[in-house]
C-alpha cells in the first residue's frame, strides 16, 4: 500500500461534487485517516446537518462549522473533506490554504443537478426546490461560491465521473500531482488511532418488512425466526405479512413469538426497507412509499423496463442479493444459492429418471454388474462443484466442463476424488453428450463477460429419454433449448426425445435450508445498517450492502443491470447523500 504523510490534504467544492466519494477513497489508498467534515459536526452535536439548519438557522451553523474546522486542522497526516459551503464563510478558504494542501473538485451545473436531484432531501439548502429551480439555484450559488474555490491550490475536473474507473483516474492524478509538488512527502506511521474517539453511540432503529411470496413458486424467506430474534433485540422493527412463514413451514405464532409483528400487506409494503425473495412487481412498488429500500433476488428475466421505470418514479433503492460482495470476487448469497442448488440438482436427477417421472428407469449409482449413470456438469463453479460432489457420492460417473482451467484445477483440489474434466472443447463435448445420461448446467452469467450456450445441434445426439437440468434458466439459461423461454413456457418438457427441467430457483424445493443460509448473510447486514445510521449510513460505509444496489434513488447504479435494460449507469459513490 502506499503510504504518504503530508500536513493535511482537504477536498473542496461545491455540494455532489464527490469530495466523501474521492477522499475516503484517497484516504485509503495513501494510507491516511479521513474525515468528513459534515459527519464530524453530526457526531459532535448529536445532531444531523439538516436539523441543526432548521433549529440554530444558517449563521449560527456556519460558526459551528468554523469552530469544528479550526478543531481538525490541529490534526496531522489527515484527508479532509469539508462541507460545501465551508471555504465561503470567514477566513476558511484561508486557515486551509496555510494548513496544508486544498484541491477544488470543480463539476457543471448539469451534472451537480442530476446528482443532487437524488439526495437533496438530506440538504437542508435544496431540499424543497425541483429541478429546474434546483438548477438555477445551483448556477446561482456557484457563481458566487466558484472565487473561495478558486483559491484552492490544485484544480481538478470532477465533472466527468461517471464510474469508479473514472473516480480511481482523478485519485491516480491526484496522488500524482502530489509526489511532483514532492509537498512534504515521506513515510508515515499515523493511523485514525491518533484522532480524537467522537463516537456517536446511538443506534438507528430500522423499520423492516417481509410481505408474503406466491407460494406456489416461493416458498423461501429472508428471515427465519431465530434471525428475527436477534434483529428485535437490536432494536428494530420487523413486520411480517399474515402467512409469510407458511413456505418453511413457521407459523405466524413462532414468528411473533421472536418478536415479529404480524400484520397486512399494505402495512409491510409501508415500511422503509422491505426484504423479500421475488424482485419486486408493479403491484408491490405501487404500494410502496416513495424513496423505500427493497432487497430480492435479482432474476432479470422476471423483470421489466416498467418495473424499473416504477422504481424510478419513486426513487426507489433497489438491491440484488445476487450482487452483494464485499470484494468484487466473493458473493455470500450467490455461492450460498449455488451450493444448495448444485446438491439440489443431484437429488432432482435421481427423481426424473425413475419411471414414475417419465424417465429412462435407471439408478444414479447403478449397482454390482450394472453401469452408473452418467452425468456430465456445465461449469465448475460453486453450483458444479456441489453437483458434482452429490453425484459422485451417488455413484454415478461424473465429467465437468468449463473455460477457466482454474475453476477446473480448484475442483479437482477441492473434490479429492478423481473426477473427468475438460475445458469445451468441441470433440470431447460432443461425445460426452452422446453417452450421458444427465446434463447439469450450473454457469454462472451474471457480471460476466462471455455467454457461453450448448448448441441445439448437441441437445440432438443425446440418447432418448436422456434429462437435461437447467439451474441457470432464471438467468437466461445455459443451452439454446432453454435460452429465455417465453413467460407461460412449460417448465418441464421434452424437447428432441431429451427431458429438459427448467424449474427456477431450485433452492425454493429445501427453502428451509435456503432461509437459514440467507438469514445467516442478512442478519448482520441488518445490524450493521442500525449501527450506521440505517441505510443512508450503511450505504455510504458498508461495502457489502452498496454493491448490492442496482437503484439508488430510482436511478440505475450497477453496470450489469443497467446493461441488460438499455440503461446508463453511474458509479452510486457520485449519488451519495454526503459527498
Amino acid at each position: 500500500m502506499l503510504t504518504l504523510q503530508m500536513k493535511k490534504i482537504f477536498l473542496i467544492g461545491y455540494m455532489g461534487s464527490g469530495k466523501t466519494t474521492i477522499g475516503q477513497r484517497l484516504a485509503k489508498k495513501i494510507n491516511l485517516p479521513f474525515i468528513d467534515l459534515d459527519a464530524f459536526i453530526e457526531n459532535r452535536y448529536h445532531k444531523t446537518v439538516s436539523e441543526l439548519f432548521a433549529g440554530k438557522g444558517e449563521t449560527e451553523f456556519r460558526e459551528m462549522e468554523k469552530t469544528i474546522l479550526q478543531e481538525v486542522i490541529q490534526f496531522e497526516n489527515v484527508v479532509i473533506a469539508t462541507g460545501g459551503g465551508t471555504p465561503c464563510f470567514f477566513d476558511n478558504m484561508t486557515l486551509m490554504n496555510e494548513a496544508g494542501l486544498t484541491v477544488y473538485l470543480k463539476a457543471g451545473v448539469d451534472e451537480l443537478t442530476e446528482r443532487l436531484n437524488v439526495s437533496k432531501e438530506k440538504r437542508p439548502l435544496i431540499k424543497d426546490k425541483k429541478t429546474e429551480e434546483l438548477k438555477t439555484f445551483i448556477a446561482e450559488n456557484l457563481e458566487k461560491r466558484e472565487p473561495f474555490y478558486n483559491q484552492a491550490t490544485c484544480i481538478f475536473d470532477a465533472g466527468q465521473l461517471k464510474n469508479s474507473k473514472d473516480i480511481d483516474a482523478i485519485i491516480n492524478y491526484l496522488i500524482e500531482y502530489l509526489s511532483e509538488e514532492k509537498a512534504n512527502i515521506m513515510k508515515t506511521t499515523a493511523t485514525p488511532k491518533e484522532l480524537p474517539k467522537e463516537i456517536n453511540n446511538r443506534r438507528h432503529s430500522l423499520l423492516i418488512g417481509v410481505p408474503r411470496e406466491n407460494v406456489k413458486i416461493e416458498k423461501r424467506l429472508a428471515f427465519t425466526p431465530e434471525a428475527v430474534d436477534m434483529i428485535v433485540d437490536a432494536g428494530h422493527r420487523i413486520l411480517f405479512e399474515e402467512g409469510a412463514g407458511a413456505g418453511i413451514n413457521y407459523s405466524d405464532a413462532v414468528y411473533s413469538e421472536s418478536g415479529a409483528e404480524i400484520t397486512t400487506r399494505e402495512r409491510v409494503f409501508d415500511c422503509d426497507l422491505i426484504f423479500k425473495i421475488a424482485p419486486p412487481t408493479l403491484e408491490e412498488i405501487a404500494r410502496m412509499k416513495k424513496k423505500a429500500t427493497v432487497c430480492s433476488m435479482l432474476q432479470l428475466p422476471d423483470m421489466s423496463i416498467k418495473i424499473i421505470h416504477a422504481m424510478a418514479e419513486k426513487s426507489i433503492n433497489a438491491a440484488g442479493y445476487e450482487l452483494m460482495s464485499p470484494d468484487g470476487s466473493t458473493f455470500p448469497v450467490r455461492n450460498s444459492i449455488s451450493e444448495i442448488e448444485g446438491a439440489a440438482s443431484v437429488s432432482v436427477a435421481s427423481e426424473m429418471l425413475s419411471n414414475e417421472k417419465g424417465g429412462k428407469g435407471v439408478l444414479m449409482g447403478g449397482i454390482p454388474g450394472v453401469s452408473p449413470v452418467e452425468v456430465a456438469i456445465i461449469g465448475a463453479g460453486v453450483a458444479g462443484a456441489a453437483a458434482a460432489c452429490a453425484a459422485l457420492a451417488l455413484g454415478a460417473t461424473v465429467k465437468v466442463f468449463d473455460n477457466d482451467i482454474r475453476k477446473l484445477r480448484r475442483l479437482q483440489n477441492d473434490l479429492g476424488h478423481p473426477v473427468f474434466t475438460s475445458v469445451f472443447q468441441p470433440n470431447v463435448l460432443v461425445n460426452t453428450f452422446k453417452s450421458v445420461d444427465v446434463v447439469i448446467g450450473c454457469m454462472r452469467y451474471i457480471g460476466d463477460p462471455v455467454r457461453y450456450v450448448i448448441s441445439k445441434d448437441v441437445i440432438k445426439i443425446m440418447k432418448k429419454g436422456s434429462l437435461i437440468i437447467d439451474l441457470r434458466v432464471n438467468q437466461g439459461g445455459c443451452f439454446e433449448t432453454t435460452c429465455f423461454l417465453p413467460a407461460g413456457h412449460p417448465q418441464i418438457f421434452e424437447k428432441y426425445d431429451v427431458l429438459h427441467y427448467c424449474v427456477p430457483n431450485l433452492s425454493s424445493r429445501v427453502a428451509r435450508t435456503t432461509s437459514m443460509a440467507l438469514s445467516n448473510i442478512f442478519t448482520p447486514v441488518i445490524l450493521r445498517a442500525g449501527e450506521a445510521d440505517g441505510i443512508a449510513g450503511i450505504t455510504q460505509r458498508d461495502p457489502v450492502f452498496r454493491s448490492g444496489l442496482y437503484m439508488y434513488a430510482g436511478k440505475p447504479v450497477n453496470t450489469y443491470v443497467a446493461k441488460y435494460f438499455n440503461l446508463p449507469a453511474n458509479d452510486i459513490g457520485l449519488y451519495l447523500s454526503a459527498f
